[in-house]
């Protein structure tokens, strides 16, 4: 803890001192950003429910970001990125960005959407099909919920007790998975979430669910019945006023970990059911979690994707360094705040 804050302290410090600088206003020209979000919440939203501090920016913050952005940017839709690259149609004096949103989470309709619409600025948003319009959840959340629940003062401390035996017994035998008692481990959800999952992405997808089955049976706890990601009217709307939506596979499921057969369904029906939508379809792929082999990317080329996204870090410019691995930079509240910190992390050294 004292070491996170620290590292805070001086990031802090070295973004004033940037920002202040200006330095930022003369870097990377000729060069295009692709800026990552995932949640967009009000204060109050966060309030009900833990989420990952690297999952989320509140709506006051990202509204700054867009004025930024359209002061210091030229913000392209990605249809837009595609025509110009093709057509080399390129000004080296300019530097250009797009907004994009990872797993089409409701909140991006209800906060981050209405902030889009104001400032009048494109967006792309990533969908995972099988999710859209149903009360389905991911798996971390999930997870985080009965990690979180587990710490109810009115849950039984036997409940509570199995609950924490199990999780440790199924990850790895009760060797390094949480903090060492149970006051920790509830006390701590942020920590705790995290490691676990950390943990989880290493195993495989039946695996997860087996455990989160399993949880949930001992807890006595049930996933509430509440969407959390957007419906077809919400994209639809969105579609008119200047959101344009690729595929995030169908179930989110890591690619490079499926069997062959499975990788093409899920970027060739992902893809289908986006073109069959009237919506604006961008035909780019994200890959879920960023994983990605050159296999992938040349079956998603085969599947008439022109490009895809992952999470390698970085800018492109006027002819990418790889259409179907394309750089993007990730933002999140605890790193981007304020506008000196926005600044220093996307446009400070890489």
């Amino acid at each position: 803890m004292v070491g996170r804050h620290f590292k805070s302290t001086v990031r802090k410090s070295a973004a004033r001192i940037y920002y202040l600088s200006r330095l930022y206003r003369a870097s990377h020209r000729g060069e295009v950003l692709i800026l990552t979000y995932h949640r967009i919440l009000s204060h109050d939203q966060l309030q009900k429910r833990y989420v990952q501090p690297g999952m989320y920016v509140l709506d006051h913050v990202f509204e700054q970001h867009l004025q930024f952005l359209q002061e210091h940017f030229q913000v392209l839709s990605f249809g837009e990125l595609l025509e110009r690259w093709k057509k080399k149609i390129w000004d080296r004096r300019q530097r250009y960005c797009l907004i994009t949103f990872d797993d089409g989470w409701l909140d991006n309709y209800l906060y981050a959407y209405p902030l889009l619409k104001k400032h009048r600025l494109p967006a792309t948003i990533f969908l995972p099909t099988d999710f859209v319009g149903t009360e389905e959840w991911f798996w971390p959340e999930k997870l985080c919920y009965f990690v979180e629940q587990s710490g109810n003062p009115n849950l039984d401390s036997s409940k509570r007790a199995a609950f924490w035996l199990y999780m440790e017994q199924f990850l790895d035998g009760g060797r390094n998975t949480a903090p060492a008692s149970t006051a920790d481990r509830t006390n701590d959800t942020e920590h705790t979430c995290d490691r676990i999952i950390e943990r989880c992405k290493d195993l495989p997808v039946e695996t997860i669910h087996e455990l989160i089955g399993c949880l949930g049976g001992t807890l006595e706890l049930k996933i509430p019945e509440e969407r959390i990601v957007v419906d077809w009217d919400e994209v639809a709307q969105m579609s008119q006023n200047g959101v344009s939506f690729g595929s995030h596979s169908c179930s989110h499921r890591i690619l490079t970990r499926l069997p062959w057969h499975e990788v093409k369904r899920e970027l060739e029906e992902s893809n289908q059911v986006l073109q069959k939508k009237r919506i604006k379809h961008v035909p780019v792929f994200c890959y879920p979690n960023g994983d990605c082999n050159q296999d992938v990317q040349n079956l998603a080329r085969d599947c008439g994707y022109l490009a895809a996204v992952g999470v390698r870090r970085g800018f492109e410019g006027e002819s990418p360094q790889n259409p179907f691995e394309l750089s993007r930079i990730g933002v999140h509240n605890d790193i981007a705040s304020t506008i000196p910190l926005f600044a220093f992390h996307i446009l400070g050294p890489l």
